[in-house]
């Protein structure tokens, strides 16, 4: 069983103690477990099934096709993603700071689920309108971002701009820098080391430029 998902992983002798209901559960979690290892390629109804210990034709009551098993997987990962998220929240008290272990958390997430992260987010992602599991997974995510920035714009008195807009503004640049350090792509290799200092650094920026401008313009008369 691989340590960074610790989902039930089904024997041949123990086939008979699975339920219809959480069969399904291990199943999205022995395919995360693939995922983790051979990407999203190599992910196939068969290998799951191998990989736990059930029949080639179990999978099939569950997901249609190969498809319907990556929507499921993403739907997992995002609430992965929402969790680790949440405790943010919970953790630090200081709201400038959740925003800062926000962008940490999300980035942190990428690096250690390559695989989940790429599927999620990249052009093998399945089309949300067809399945609605992923789509609610995907609100929650969102929805966790939103509270957390309408949060931190009540907290600094940010007024020149939407939860929404500025949650949608914050979500883009840290998956940005994410999708930079994952894929290994532009960053000149002697910045890697200070990732973490280059990622606290750009959101105080960001959030710093958003308090001076929302005081500038509580300052400015109307009309002007």
């Amino acid at each position: 069983m691989d340590s960074k998902h610790p989902g039930i992983m089904i024997t041949p002798k123990d086939q008979s103690h699975y339920h219809h209901g959480n069969l399904r559960e291990a199943l999205i979690q022995t395919a995360l477990q693939i995922l983790s290892i051979d990407g999203v390629a190599g992910l196939t109804l068969r290998k799951v099934a191998k990989a736990a210990g059930v029949s080639h034709a179990a999978p099939a009551h569950h997901f249609k096709d190969k498809t319907a098993l990556v929507a499921s997987v993403a739907a997992e990962g995002f609430r992965i993603l929402s969790k680790e998220l949440v405790a943010v929240a919970n953790i630090n008290q200081d709201f400038k700071e959740q925003l800062i272990q926000l962008v940490r958390t999300y980035v942190g997430f990428a690096q250690r689920e390559v695989e989940l992260f790429r599927l999620i987010f990249g052009p093998t992602a399945p089309d949300y309108r067809e399945y609605p599991e992923l789509y609610e997974a995907g609100i929650e995510c969102w929805n966790t971002v939103v509270q957390l920035i309408t949060t931190v714009m009540k907290d600094q008195k940010i007024t020149n701009c939407e939860p929404d807009l500025l949650a949608f503004s914050i979500w883009a640049h840290t998956q940005g820098i994410a999708s930079l350090i994952v894929n290994q792509a532009v960053i000149p290799p002697h910045l890697i080391p200070i990732k973490g200092a280059m990622l606290d650094k750009s959101i105080e920026l960001l959030i710093d430029g958003l308090i001076a401008a929302s005081q500038k313009s509580q300052k400015t008369p109307a009309g002007k």
